[in-house]
């Protein structure tokens, strides 16, 4: 035979090879489907015959068209990657897997006319190609958008408290890092930590949804009567902080007294009054964050045992004694 029919019948093998991959591409619909309802599904014959005819496919297709001097390796690569991809929209499968089968169609028809066959063979390789990068770039896209949603999702349950919906208590630790690593006599930083008063009680008595309710009102409170620049956040149960940059110690006692007295005054509906403890304390140079909370916490506990509903200054190092604070201003 002459060599334009000998070169028609290896674009005829070649889209033989390509009609192997289709095949394999047809039940890739079987296997995704049945994935999509049972996840742990094996369906060992379909990724076999998947598999086999994908293979096949290639290794007609490697000889074939090193044989002719023709490239169809972006093809079956494109293929191949269209349709291990199982979590394509379906529809989106459809329509590739339709326009390859089409194309392939067309390639066997046009028999021993070799030149148009060369022609869409080639064309194919570049239209596909295209279409691919652009579901591949839409996909990957999805993928980011989604991973940057789940990112600030998670991020945001970390850094705010679900329930009062103040800083928890990893975002307080933050800020009063950064305060801290920035504090100087000039700027000085204080923490107040305040802890409901027998809020065991209120659970007990009222039950957990009240309590809650209880948690809501006084996290409310704190946030309108503190600063854009100060960080109010529940540091677990019904102990709450406070981080006040740029605050000594005498202005955050002020505060802390005027929180006492509106905490005291605030009747919350079913339950009635509730009071907090309150210790403060300012940073000092080459103070630890742990050292800090840990003396505005021992403040806190030495307004327990002087009987509740009281502010306490931690004990600065050059003075002995407390600090007790007026018991009711605003």
């Amino acid at each position: 035979m002459d060599g334009s029919g000998t070169e028609a019948r290896l674009y005829t093998w070649l889209v033989i090879s390509h009609l192997c991959i289709g095949a394999g591409t047809l039940c890739s619909f079987w296997i995704a489907e049945h994935r999509r309802h049972d996840p742990s599904a094996q369906v060992r014959f379909g990724v076999t015959w998947h598999m086999t005819m994908f293979v096949v496919g290639l290794l007609l297709m490697a000889p074939l068209a090193l044989r002719v001097h023709a490239s169809t390796f972006g093809f079956a690569v494109a293929v191949t990657i269209g349709n291990l991809l199982y979590h394509l929209p379906r529809p989106t499968r459809v329509v590739f897997n339709s326009l390859a089968a089409l194309i392939a169609v067309y390639a066997v028809r046009a028999g021993d006319t070799g030149v148009a066959a060369v022609t869409m063979l080639r064309f194919t390789e570049v239209a596909v190609a295209l279409v691919l990068s652009v579901l591949a770039g839409n996909l990957v896209r999805r993928q980011r958008i989604r991973s940057i949603i789940v990112e600030q999702r998670l991020s945001s349950l970390a850094l705010v408290d679900g329930l009062t919906g103040v800083a928890s208590r990893r975002r307080v630790e933050e800020v009063a890092e950064g305060e801290l690593a920035i504090s100087a006599p000039d700027r000085p930083l204080s923490i107040i930590l305040l802890d409901l008063d027998d809020f065991k009680r209120v659970n007990d008595t009222h039950g957990h949804n009240a309590g809650d309710e209880v948690l809501r009102g006084v996290a409310r409170l704190l946030q309108q009567r503190s600063r854009l620049n100060d960080t109010v956040g529940r540091w677990g149960g019904e102990e709450f902080p406070m981080v006040l940059p740029d605050t000594p110690a005498t202005g955050a006692l002020e505060l802390a007294e005027a929180l006492r007295g509106r905490i005291a005054r605030q009747l919350f509906e079913g339950i009635g009054a509730c009071t907090a403890s309150f210790g403060v304390a300012e940073s000092r140079p080459g103070d630890a964050l742990v050292e800090l909370i840990a003396r505005a916490d021992t403040a806190l506990y030495d307004a327990k045992r002087a009987g509740r509903n009281r502010v306490r200054e931690a004990t600065p190092p050059e003075f002995t004694g407390t600090h007790t604070a007026p018991s009711d201003t605003l």
